[in-house]
């Protein structure tokens, strides 16, 4: 290196979510997966959040989750535009960043509703609510 050349930062590249095994771009629901990944990718430094965790990792997430919702259950759906029940990336605990271990796929409506709660105090939150409303 000469004196006064800028070293400029090397980029790692992740893999291309079609080289991930079993992934297939013409299933809506691959389709719908890619899309919450980017746009969590795109959103967290804007956001203050760091982002480490791999497509790789996330993919291996969703596909342990079963294409359901971690907290309800539902199967998730794909479709033209936004749909409450498509897949959307959460951080298990928000003070943490999108880390391998701190990631669930919700359904979008169940990750609007958790916001910044924990599980455990979003979960308490909806007995307190099935509890009173009859």
């Amino acid at each position: 290196m000469r004196e006064n050349e800028i070293v400029q930062p090397v980029a790692v590249k992740q893999p291309k979510a079609n080289t991930l095994p079993g992934y297939d771009p013409k299933n809506p629901m691959h389709s719908a997966w890619a899309a919450a990944f980017r746009r969590r990718k795109h959103a967290a430094p804007k956001e203050g959040k760091t982002f480490t965790i791999t497509q790789a990792e996330a993919w291996a997430i969703i596909n342990n989750q079963g294409w359901k919702c971690a907290l309800t259950g539902t199967p998730f759906t794909a479709g033209g535009g936004r749909s409450d029940t498509q897949p959307s990336m959460d951080r298990i605990n928000s003070a943490i960043g999108y880390e391998a271990n701190n990631v669930q796929f919700l359904t979008l409506r169940v990750n609007y509703c958790k916001r910044e709660m924990s599980d455990a105090n979003f979960i308490a939150l909806c007995k307190q609510v099935a509890g009173y409303a009859k």
